[in-house]
């Protein structure tokens, strides 16, 4: 196991306000090769730093819901902003390769019944 860093939801935290990590300020700029996140908490990682983190394209982020881990980011070694946000009730985190690794991003509705997982399976399109 190689070298860890807890990032923990700070003062404040709530539906509306994540939590941001400049890594570069905490000496960990283009480090993060893995994470795991927490029952009640999910992650939104960007490669550039942008006064607001809703600006971060989808091309330069990658993404995990609460409860998720991914061992192998495709951003490994290149994060350099991180948003701990919070728990959202119906979401689901997608991988780029097998094993729930490489390129994650994560899926939200406002309703639990939207869309079709049926659609989603091995003998169908890929996501990512």
């Amino acid at each position: 196991m190689g070298r860890y860093y807890d990032l923990c939801a700070g003062d404040g935290f709530g539906a509306d306000r994540p939590t941001f990590y400049d890594l570069m300020a905490e000496g960990w700029d283009n480090e993060m090769s893995s994470y795991k996140c927490g029952e009640k908490v999910g992650i939104m990682m960007c490669d550039r730093y942008y006064s607001d983190p809703d600006m971060c394209k989808p091309h330069e982020s990658e993404s995990g819901m609460p409860g998720t881990m991914n061992g192998e980011i495709g951003l490994s070694n290149k994060v350099t902003t991180v948003n701990i946000v919070f728990n959202h009730p119906y979401s689901a985190t997608i991988y780029s390769r097998e094993d729930c690794r490489g390129r994650s991003a994560w899926l939200k509705t406002d309703n639990s019944i939207a869309g079709s997982w049926t659609e989603y399976d091995n003998d169908s399109n890929e996501l990512l």
